[in-house]
C-alpha cells in the first residue's frame, strides 16, 4: 500500500527592504533542522565573511537565500530566490522576493504562481506603502491566504500594543477588499528565532501557532476555479513516423484516456488514445500537470492550439477589461501599440483605454492622468486578433498576459483579465440563426411613408442641448407630415437597457443595442432621432459603419464647451459628479471623444434651437414651409 503523496505548498515572502525576509526563511530552515551538513558549513563560512551582521559571531541566516553575488555585496535581495524543503506534513517551495520598489516585477512574477503570501512588516516601521503594494499585487494575482508576520519584535521589547496597532492598521487598509481573504497575524523575531518554528515564551500574549506550523496547516486553495479542460499545446512530438504526440500543460480541468476532445477554433475532434507523464503511461491527468497525449485520429493540431472537452466552449475575443501593473521605467504611451503575449498566443494592441488608477495607499480608484513604474490601474484593451481568453479568477493561464515593447522586446507590464467584452462584431453567430427577409422591402416602406428613412444621431456633452433640439426636430418633422421617433437614453435605461450599469463596457453595450434598435426602426421606414452623449468615438463609428453600413446615418455634434454645460446642468448631474456622488461622468472624470468628421456641427450657445433645427432640415434635403 502506497503512502499518500504530500501536498506541495508554494508560498511567497515579501515586504519592504530590510524587513528580514531572507533571515526569516533561513532561520526557519535552520531551526527546523532542514539544512544538510554542506549547507551548514557554507553558512558558518559565509557568516564569518559577512561584515553586516557578524559582530557578535552570530550566523547570518539571510545568506541561505541571498544567492546572487550582487546581493551579498549590497546586503539586499535583488532577485527571486527559490528554496525547496519538506516537513513530515508537506512539501514547500519558497519564493523569496526583493523589497525594493524597482524590483516589483520580480515579486509580481512570483506572486502569479503561489498559493500563500507571507507579508513581512518591520515592527519599528509598521505598515508602509511598499507593504500595501506587495499585498495588493498578491491580491490581484488571486492569492487569498496571507500570513502577516510582524518581525523584529525583539527591537520593540515584544510589546503587545505595538503588535496590535500594526495589526489594526493592516485590517483598516484591507477592509474595502470585497473578495474573501484569510489573514493570519504572527509576531516574530527572525534573528532570535521567536515564533518561527517553536512558540516563544517571550511573546506570551500570542496564542496562535508558530510560523512553520501555520504553513503546515494553512488551507491550499487553487486560484483556478474552472473545471473545464483547457490543454495548451506547447510542442508537437514526432520522434518517428509512427508516433505523433502533443505536449503541454493542463491549464484547468482533467483528461482521461478514451475521452472525446476537440480543438478550439477548429471543426476538429478525436478520442484520447494515450497519456504519458514522465515517460510513463497513465490513464488520467489533472490541472497543473505536464503531459504528452496521442489521439486516435490524424487531426490538424499545432503548437499554440488548445484542446478542450468536446462539450466545452471557450471565449474568443479581441476586447477585454484588465488590471495592469506597469513594470517599466518609461511611462505608458496610450498612442503606442504593444505586443501582447498570452499563455499560448500573442497579438498586438489596437487600443488601450484607461479607466482608473489605484491609489495604493488606500486602494481607492483615481482618475487616470499618467501611468508610471509600479502604477496599478484598470484598462479596456482591444487587440488585433481574437484569442482564447478567460477571466483570471476562472483560469489563471488564459486570464493573464504581458505587454512587450515592439522595438526592444522588453516586458512593459503584467495584466490580469477581469472581463471579456463580447460585443456583436466578435460574438460567433449560432449556426441555427438565419436572417429573416420580408417580402416587403425597405424601399416599399419608404414610398408608403413618402420619406427617406434615416438615423439622425446627436452626440455631445450633457447640457449641450441634445434633448431640446431632438424634441423640436421631431415636432417639426411631424408638422411636415413625416414619420419620426426620438430614442432617448433615459427612456431606454428604464426598459431595454435596465440591466446595464454605467461602466465603460456597459455604456458601450448600451450604445450597441441602441444602434441595432435604430436600424430596425429605419428599416421600417421611420426617421429615427437618437439623442445620446455617446462619448466613445469607436462605438459611434461601430454604429455608423457596422450597423448602418455608412448609409442613411447622420452624425450631428453639438459643440458646446464644458463650462457652459456645467452652468446649464439641467439634470443636476455635474454637481453630483463634482461631489463624488456619480463616478465616471463624461466631462468630469471620464473623457469625451470629439467627432472627427461629423455630418453637421451645431453651436447651441450662439444659435437658437430653431436655427439649429433648420440646419438639420437642410441637411436632410427637406423643405420647412
Amino acid at each position: 500500500m502506497y503512502a499518500k503523496e504530500k501536498e506541495i505548498l508554494k508560498f511567497i515572502t515579501c515586504g519592504s527592504v530590510d524587513d528580514g525576509k531572507s533571515t526569516l526563511v533561513g532561520r526557519m530552515l535552520y531551526d527546523a533542522n532542514l539544512l544538510n551538513e554542506d549547507q551548514l558549513k557554507a553558512l558558518n563560512k559565509d557568516s564569518k565573511k559577512s561584515s553586516s551582521k557578524n559582530n557578535d559571531e552570530q550566523l547570518d541566516f539571510s545568506l541561505l537565500t541571498d544567492g546572487l553575488q550582487a546581493e551579498h555585496e549590497q546586503g539586499i535581495t535583488i532577485d527571486v530566490s527559490y528554496r525547496y524543503f519538506e516537513t513530515a506534513k508537506r512539501k514547500f517551495i519558497i519564493a523569496d522576493c526583493p523589497g525594493h520598489v524597482q524590483y516589483t516585477r520580480n515579486m509580481a512574477t512570483a506572486a502569479s504562481n503561489t498559493s500563500v503570501a507571507i507579508i513581512l512588516i518591520d515592527a519599528k516601521n509598521g505598515v508602509t506603502e511598499q507593504t500595501k503594494r506587495h499585498f495588493f499585487i498578491n491580491f490581484l494575482f488571486g492569492v487569498t491566504e496571507y500570513i502577516i508576520v510582524i518581525n523584529k519584535m525583539d527591537l520593540v521589547h515584544y510589546e503587545q500594543n505595538i503588535f496590535n496597532k500594526i495589526k489594526n492598521d493592516f485590517l483598516v487598509f484591507t477592509k474595502f477588499i470585497t473578495k474573501s481573504i484569510n489573514l493570519n497575524f504572527i509576531p516574530v523575531s527572525a534573528v532570535k528565532g521567536e515564533n518561527i518554528v517553536h512558540l516563544s515564551e517571550k511573546i506570551s500574549f500570542y496564542k496562535g501557532d508558530a510560523l512553520l506550523t501555520t504553513l503546515e496547516n494553512i488551507n491550499i486553495s487553487s486560484k483556478n476555479t474552472n473545471q473545464n479542460l483547457v490543454f495548451a499545446i506547447k510542442y508537437v512530438a514526432r520522434p518517428n513516423s509512427d508516433f505523433r504526440g502533443f505536449k503541454g500543460k493542463i491549464s484547468s480541468g482533467d483528461i482521461r484516456v478514451g475521452q472525446k476532445i476537440r480543438v478550439f477554433g477548429k471543426q476538429t475532434s478525436s478520442i484520447v488514445k494515450e497519456i504519458y507523464q514522465d515517460n510513463e503511461k497513465v490513464t488520467y491527468a489533472k490541472q497543473g500537470e505536464i503531459i504528452c497525449l496521442t489521439l486516435h485520429d490524424e487531426v490538424d493540431i499545432s503548437a499554440g492550439d488548445f484542446l478542450t472537452h468536446y462539450s466545452t466552449t471557450l471565449n474568443a475575443s479581441n476586447k477585454f477589461n484588465a488590471d495592469i501593473i506597469w513594470l517599466d521605467q518609461d511611462d505608458l504611451d496610450l498612442n503606442d501599440n504593444y505586443i501582447i503575449k498570452f499563455y499560448n498566443n500573442h497579438s498586438e494592441t489596437v487600443d488601450i483605454h484607461p479607466n482608473y488608477n489605484i491609489n495604493i495607499k488606500n486602494l481607492e480608484q483615481e482618475s487616470y492622468k499618467d501611468f508610471k513604474l509600479n502604477y496599478i490601474g484598470n484598462f479596456d484593451i482591444e487587440i488585433s486578433d481574437k484569442v482564447a481568453i478567460n477571466n483570471y479568477d476562472t483560469n489563471q493561464e488564459l486570464g493573464s498576459f504581458i505587454l512587450i515593447d515592439k522595438i526592444t522586446n522588453f516586458t512593459k507590464a503584467a495584466g490580469m483579465i477581469r472581463k471579456s467584452h463580447l460585443v456583436s462584431d466578435i460574438i460567433p453567430i449560432s449556426q441555427n440563426i438565419f436572417h429573416s427577409i420580408s417580402d416587403i422591402n425597405n424601399n416599399d416602406r419608404a414610398k408608403l411613408m413618402k420619406q427617406k428613412p434615416s438615423c439622425i444621431w446627436f452626440t455631445g456633452l450633457s447640457g449641450s442641448g441634445k434633448s431640446t433640439i431632438a424634441n423640436l426636430l421631431d415636432k417639426i418633422l411631424f408638422g411636415l407630415g413625416k414619420h419620426s421617433f426620438v430614442l432617448d437614453g433615459d427612456n431606454l435605461r428604464y426598459g431595454l437597457n435596465s440591466d446595464l450599469s454605467f461602466s465603460r463596457e456597459d455604456r458601450y453595450e448600451n450604445i450597441r443595442r441602441i444602434g441595432h434598435v435604430a436600424k430596425l426602426m429605419t428599416d421600417s421606414g421611420l426617421i429615427v432621432i437618437a439623442s445620446f452623449i455617446s462619448p466613445d468615438r469607436k462605438i459611434r463609428d461601430f454604429v455608423k459603419n457596422k450597423i448602418f453600413h455608412n448609409k442613411n446615418f447622420y452624425e450631428i455634434y453639438l459643440n458646446v464647451d464644458l463650462e457652459t454645460c456645467i452652468k446649464r446642468d439641467p439634470k443636476n448631474l455635474y454637481k453630483k459628479a463634482q461631489d463624488g456622488k456619480i463616478k465616471e461622468f463624461t466631462g468630469i472624470d471620464a473623457p469625451y471623444d470629439i467627432p472627427e468628421s461629423p455630418d453637421l456641427v451645431l453651436d447651441t450657445l450662439n444659435q437658437t434651437p430653431e436655427e439649429c433645427v433648420q440646419q438639420i432640415i437642410n441637411l436632410l434635403g427637406l423643405r420647412n414651409s
